[in-house]
């Protein structure tokens, strides 16, 4: 496997793959995959890439994102995959939430794939809806350091959580918006973690009991993404809105970052080219230089900082529409 290093892209036009030297420059983008809708993208712990149509079908490249192969061709009695990830340290395994709810496993690189109906069938079921047509899916899967719990959100029906493979979930809800749309977990803590929503910004620091909504020096109220700048999660990043999907393409997002210092006490806004017609929808960070972040959007524009979140610009733009990217290279 190519231990060159790259951000992926998933893209309504496929999968985009953007070189980086060993300089930390950005090379062209390409795209390695076309004319398939891509919803998610991850890797496992052995570096295999996956990527996930929205239709269901489920891809996977083991040379870095420049050739992929179709493993699975689609769930039974789904409306679209919404989320695809890969747990910590079990190169292989992977997790894909659908529309309607339900959760799948697959422990052999996605090539074959189990429901865990104990989520579909949970007693807060009852409570979980979406605006028609479209049916409440699983928006959100999260793990541990660890990969011994995992947490997933739902499009609105709030978070659960595992703590035995999928097993059984618990319902952690009370106390947060049930909009859904991220879950990011503490790398050093598996209780401490942060639920961006349609509706606000909530940390938890018991594994759900509680939580609170974080508001200090952030003036817009639509979440998606979250990153953590360093592993002791006092520095932070987020991305957030003033509008909803339905007006982004009319109003625009009016997206902005924020940055914290202090673990969510407090945000300051950062300085860049916000506030931004397409929403924020990913940030991540190099492995290797975690001050090195990128951000991508809805209207196809990548943003890179290079100081930990303060300040950011435009490293990349007219590519398409940004839906989830990963950073990839040993």
């Amino acid at each position: 496997m190519s231990s060159e290093k790259s951000l992926i892209l998933a893209t309504p036009e496929g999968i985009g793959r953007i070189p980086i030297s060993k300089k930390r420059s950005l090379g062209s983008f390409e795209q390695t995959l076309k004319e398939v809708a891509m919803e998610a993208v991850c890797q496992d712990s052995s570096g295999v890439l996956y990527a996930g149509a929205d239709k269901g079908k489920i891809y996977r490249s083991k040379d870095n994102g420049l050739a992929w192969e179709k493993v699975f061709e689609g769930f039974p009695n789904s409306r679209g995959l919404w989320s695809l990830v890969a747990p910590p340290l079990k190169p292989g395994t992977l997790y894909a939430g659908l529309e309607p709810v339900s959760i799948w496993e697959s422990v052999d690189q996605g090539v074959q794939w189990q429901e865990l109906k104990s989520l579909r069938t949970h007693p807060s079921s009852k409570n979980w809806e979406f605006y028609e047509p479209s049916k409440p899916h699983i928006r959100a899967i999260s793990f541990d350091a660890k990969g011994e719990r995992f947490y997933v959100g739902i499009e609105v029906g709030g978070i659960l959580v595992s703590k035995n493979g999928g097993g059984t979930f618990e319902d952690k809800s009370q106390g947060v918006n049930q909009d859904f749309h991220t879950i990011q977990v503490s790398p050093q803590n598996p209780d401490h973690l942060f639920g961006m929503t349609g509706d606000g910004l909530f940390r938890s620091k018991d594994g759900g009991n509680h939580w609170e909504k974080l508001e200090k020096g952030i003036d817009r109220w639509y979440f998606i993404p979250l990153a953590f700048v360093s592993k002791d999660t006092k520095y932070l990043c987020v991305g957030a809105g003033n509008n909803s999907p339905a007006v982004w393409r009319t109003k625009g997002a009016d997206a902005a970052i924020y940055w914290s210092k202090n673990g969510g006490d407090a945000w300051e806004k950062a300085n860049g080219p916000f506030p931004l017609r397409g929403m924020l929808s990913a940030i991540i960070s190099n492995p290797e230089n975690p001050k090195d972040l990128f951000a991508s959007t809805t209207d196809g524009l990548l943003l890179r900082t290079l100081d930990g979140g303060k300040n950011w610009d435009i490293a990349k733009d007219n590519l398409p529409r940004i839906e989830e990217m990963v950073f990839h290279g040993e």
